[in-house]
């Protein structure tokens, strides 16, 4: 597949056999998808950054109200975030500022909310243990050189920890481009870069697929083509997850237990796929309770 950048001043478009646009209008197109798979449920949820941080707040605080009598110490809170930019024109559903994401992580530190990371959630869960009464999950989708930049900074002031999920293939092209840091309005990150994120301790890193988070008309994302036989599926679905597992372990010498939904897009007998290539949390955008417990999984919804 061939990827082109463009800028047009307020966003870079995508030019691929697969559509014209930028990452969140392919996303946006989408997005409708998450109930189509998922059920059109509420509840605490994999939240995308659309709402005003007071909003958020009452969120959070509701979640947590309802569940103060829940005794499982199974139930967390899920919070994803794609870009993070400096230029408040280009802020919106997929994008926040700085500034917005120091306020979001001042108010979970200063309110008592404890983050874990994909790999405590597993570790949590084999070992019996409880989650802390406030516990959260903050993911980044994607993989924007930011999360180096600008999350990584603010995660070291207020104490708490993220997972960044990446596409493979993007930080392929952005590791042979190789100008670290001097496109933050658009780049994604290096396999150095994530190299640094991964040995900081405050991040870990997802899979987000090698190269499937596109739309072609055929395939949605990591889903199933339309008369795409199981074993065919099985085939291309395994072989994805593990190209990018076995490269993020080659690069970071830790392997991904937690893989993200491109677009949130889900097919029956994916999970099984998925998990066979030695993933343990799997993260969509269904709105519906976070568990560690849900049908032998951890999900992030």
């Amino acid at each position: 597949m061939e990827r082109r950048f463009y800028e047009d001043g307020s966003a870079v478009f995508l030019h691929t056999d697969e559509g014209y646009g930028t990452g969140a209008d392919i996303a946006e197109r989408r997005i409708n998808n998450r109930h189509e798979k998922c059920g059109n449920q509420t509840g605490p949820e994999r939240v995308f950054r659309n709402l005003r941080f007071g909003d958020r707040a009452v969120h959070l605080d509701r979640f947590h109200h309802d569940n103060a009598e829940n005794e499982s110490g199974n139930s967390f809170i899920g919070l994803m975030y794609h870009q993070v930019l400096k230029d408040e024109s280009r802020a919106g559903k997929y994008i926040i500022t700085p500034n917005e994401l120091e306020s979001d992580l001042a108010y979970l530190s200063e309110n008592g909310y404890v983050s874990v990371l994909p790999s405590q959630l597993v570790k949590i869960r084999e070992q019996g243990g409880r989650l802390p009464e406030k516990t959260v999950v903050i993911t980044f989708d994607d993989g924007y050189e930011t999360g180096l930049y600008y999350v990584l900074p603010l995660l070291k002031k207020y104490g708490m920890k993220a997972v960044i999920n990446v596409v493979g293939s993007y930080t392929d092209e952005y590791s042979r481009i190789n100008e670290e840091g001097k496109h933050l309005s658009y780049a994604y990150l290096t396999w150095n870069e994530i190299k640094k994120l991964s040995d900081s301790g405050y991040v870990e890193i997802g899979n987000h697929t090698y190269d499937m988070h596109s739309y072609n008309g055929e395939r949605n994302g990591c889903a199933r083509k339309e008369n795409e036989s199981d074993e065919q599926y099985r085939t291309v679905l395994y072989e994805n997850v593990t190209r990018l597992s076995d490269k993020l372990q080659q690069v970071t010498g830790k392997r991904p237990v937690a893989f993200a939904y491109p677009f949130g897009s889900l097919s029956e007998g994916s999970a099984e796929i998925i998990g066979s290539a030695g993933i343990s949390v799997f993260m969509t955008c269904c709105e519906q309770p976070c568990s560690m417990n849900r049908n032998g999984r951890i999900v992030i919804n």
